[in-house]
């Protein structure tokens, strides 16, 4: 029986050279799991639109799956829609314009800013830039006009009647009664306006700590003549929504202090609830039917199906970084950098989160009914219950980049330890051999044990004596065994195939993605990568 054992580690490296998105032939990239920071959210009847770092998504299903669009290669600030119509503002390349709902997009004149905010009126659509201030289109962004709001960052565009409203960046709120073409100061002077909303004749404006004031959410009943701080006044806030009679804020909130992301208010913000969602800073907040949506900093898009007294993480965006993967029956374990484990049931179509949500997840191996996972400085976790609850092993204090189970041996691979074994399913363990190596990566092949490392090594002795194979000037993260197949993932050069016991080694066809882990489930071989979601191969990595 050949088992395939996962993996690895991760150096992580900040420099963008290594975030590469194209994809080879033959590989394709799964929906999840989820993660991602999420800068802007719109809807279309049933339809949700996700802006992120890499372009747009969207779900047909609430979130459950999500696809990306044409524009896939954009750092997506903004999104507005205007009947079918969606516009992006981007970061540096202006404004994208879609006419059959994401399917292809066409970038409009204003090409060249950084649009933060977007807005329609009647006809125009309205883009609030870094530093130029606003500008507007009357024919769908085949030409657009700079306004005499010319010289400031403008973070958000709302309207309320006749009246636009522009909130901007350390210069609080302007507002132009003549389609934009002349503005007014209207308040909130040296405030920093992050999101702006309304609710029948009031108008609702999100301000965000700055060093001469106080952020909160303030409300103005009389088209910004005057403006009140609402008693939600200590939370730094970053988006608005309404839904009916709610209010809901997303605060870049700090849940050690027992303060929430989501703020509800049922009474124009005279009161306010801290609904559940204590995850990343909330970027963005949109409505569907009764369903609230809520873009994270770092963790995708949550759900709210009862106005906030539950969310849920969907499974929105695929940059998440993936560091091991592991198959146990029909499911797939995905083990992340900071978020724990995923599950899924359905080769990667959705994930859900298990309840090791918060450690950052070195790598998975599976046997039989248990899954046990390494972490950095926490040691080596496993489950029992498919994933279900945790418990510690007692190697609690090392850094685990690598799990193997072979018979009845748990191998664990740690930072500069080298090599514990445990045969009592964690209960103990023992250091057995390459005491000061990294060892980052397992695989096993009948007597033939593979490990990664500097280079991929051999021991058909059960790790008493190792060889090193002809792959020996990689830095391998993940190794798995599939048939006669060994595939080892690095970081620079993707994945490597012998198919004689490391003899000889050939790049495959994801040859430039950094690979943190590798999985095998009949013929399909699956690759997690660093930041750039999970890859799947159904003929060998060709």
């Amino acid at each position: 029986m050949k088992k395939s054992i996962k993996f690895f580690i991760v150096f992580i490296i900040l420099n963008s050279t290594f975030l590469i998105h194209n994809c080879q032939s033959q590989w394709v990239q799964t929906n999840g799991p989820s993660g991602g920071t999420v800068y802007s959210l719109a809807v279309i009847g049933n339809i949700i639109f996700a802006g992120t770092g890499t372009g747009v998504y969207f779900s047909t299903n609430d979130g459950i799956s999500w696809t990306q669009t044409a524009l896939n290669n954009e750092f997506i600030y903004s999104l507005v829609v205007s009947e079918n119509y969606i516009y992006a503002g981007t970061y540096l390349n202006g404004v994208y314009i879609s006419t059959n709902i994401g399917a292809n997009w066409t970038q409009t004149s204003l090409n060249n800013k950084t649009v933060k905010s977007l807005a329609t009126f009647g006809n125009n659509i309205y883009a609030g830039t870094e530093s130029n201030g606003v500008y507007f289109s009357t024919n769908s962004g085949a030409n657009w006009t700079q306004t005499d709001l010319n010289n400031q960052a403008v973070n958000s565009i709302v309207i309320n009647g006749n009246i636009i409203f522009a909130g901007t960046s350390g210069n609080g709120i302007y507002s132009s009664s003549n389609n934009g073409i002349n503005w007014t100061f209207c308040g909130l002077n040296n405030r920093s306006i992050s999101a702006l909303t309304t609710l029948g004749n009031n108008i609702f404006a999100g301000v965000v700590n700055y060093p001469t004031s106080i952020g909160g959410v303030y409300i103005s009943t009389n088209n910004g003549s005057t403006w009140t701080q609402t008693s939600l006044s200590d939370q730094s806030i970053l988006s608005l929504t309404v839904s009916g009679n709610n209010i809901f804020a997303g605060a870049n909130g700090n849940p050690t202090y027992g303060s929430g992301n989501v703020y509800l208010s049922t009474n124009d913000g005279v009161n306010w609830i801290i609904t559940t969602l204590y995850s990343q800073a909330v970027l963005s907040l949109a409505i569907c039917g009764n369903n609230v949506f809520a873009g994270t900093n770092s963790s995708g898009v949550y759900i709210s199906t009862n106005n906030g007294t539950n969310w849920n993480q969907t499974g929105v965006s695929n940059n998440q970084s993936v560091y091991s993967l592991a198959v146990l029956g029909n499911n797939i374990f995905a083990g992340t950098y900071g978020n724990g484990v995923y599950i899924s049931t359905n080769y990667g179509a959705s994930w859900t989160q298990t309840s090791l949500n918060s450690d950052y997840i070195m790598c998975l191996a599976g046997s039989g009914n248990n899954i046990f996972a390494g972490s950095n400085h926490n040691g080596v976790y496993i489950s029992t219950n498919g994933g279900t609850t945790w418990t510690q092993t007692a190697l609690n204090n090392q850094i685990v980049y690598a799990l193997a189970v072979i018979g009845n041996k748990i191998l664990a691979g740690t930072n500069n330890h080298g090599l514990y074994i445990s045969t009592n399913n964690g209960a103990s363990w023992t250091q057995y051999a390459m005491n000061n190596n990294i060892v980052t990566s397992f695989a096993a092949s009948g007597n033939n044990i593979f490990a990664g490392g500097s280079g991929v090594w051999l021991s058909t002795d059960d790790g008493n004596t190792w060889t090193q194979t002809a792959l020996n000037n990689q830095g391998i993260y993940s190794l798995a065994i599939a048939g006669n197949s060994i595939f080892a993932g690095t970081w620079f050069n993707g994945v490597y195939l012998s198919t004689n016991n490391g003899v000889s080694w050939t790049q495959t066809g994801l040859s430039n993605q950094p690979v943190n882990s590798l999985a095998v489930s009949g013929n399909n071989v699956f690759a997690g990568t660093y930041l750039n979601g999970v890859y799947l191969s159904t003929n060998n990595g060709t």
